[in-house]
């Protein structure tokens, strides 16, 4: 089967050789196969295109699978958030609620209706409110009598009361 003397040396060689030589001592074929030691058998050599397709193909898995986790993670946070978010409102609100009641006549269902921001602008106009310097003590709180049916606003308190009737009644 070989061709001998041929002067370009493009004869073909014996069958029997190009198998010997094509093959390495674990019967892989050079250049198209290697032995993996893991799999204890040959294995097709990928060309470099492949590796880096496949590679590239497993890190995209990988990463889709931390985005999974990543968007569970974050999922769990927002929750962390929003419940502790809430509690802080709460504590705000009611702050704000005390703080308003204390010094106004407001209701606790018209407080309840009011946003964080509402309660907030409330508090910070009540707190800036000049207060009267002198308090002013009403005077009895019962029936209103013929005879103090001429009173003005001012004759609320007692000592001004007194001192109407005393001049009307002269």
């Amino acid at each position: 089967m070989s061709k001998t003397g041929d002067p370009k040396g493009g004869g073909q060689t014996s069958h029997v050789s190009a198998i010997e030589q094509a093959k390495d001592e674990h019967g892989c074929e050079i250049g198209k196969q290697r032995w993996d030691n893991e799999l204890e058998k040959c294995v097709a050599i990928q060309s470099p295109a492949e590796k880096v397709g496949e590679e590239a193909i497993r890190e995209n898995e990988l990463l889709r699978v931390k985005i999974r986790e990543l968007q569970i993670d974050k999922a769990s946070l927002e929750k962390q958030l929003k419940t502790a978010n809430d509690v802080l409102e709460a504590q705000v609100r009611g702050k704000l609620v005390r703080e308003i009641k204390s010094i106004s006549h407001f209701t606790d269902v018209a407080l309840d209706a009011m946003s964080l921001d509402e309660l907030q602008d409330i508090r910070d106009t009540l707190t800036h409110a000049k207060h009267p310097k002198k308090q002013i003590k009403p005077g009895p709180m019962g029936p209103v009598f013929e005879e103090d049916e001429g009173l003005t606003v001012g004759d609320i308190s007692v000592v001004t009361a007194e001192r109407r009737k005393r001049i009307m009644g002269a």
